[in-house]
């Protein structure tokens, strides 16, 4: 999985301490959306989507 690191940052900026104290990260396949929230609050949700390279094939969907 990739994805814009550029993109994971300005999430986390905008997540920064004193705000927020731990981010979640989650992702589940390489071809779904990244995740990140707050542990403490439910507010907001930060979509990332990866990216595939030129080598990579995402995996059959079912």
């Amino acid at each position: 999985m990739c994805c814009n690191i550029s993109y994971l940052r300005e999430v986390l900026e905008a997540l920064s301490y004193p705000q927020v104290e731990k981010v979640a990260i989650e992702w589940t396949t390489p071809v779904r959306p990244i995740v990140l929230r707050p542990v403490a609050s439910c507010e907001a949700a930060y979509l990332i989507m990866p990216m595939t390279s030129q080598g990579q094939k995402p995996p059959p969907s079912h």
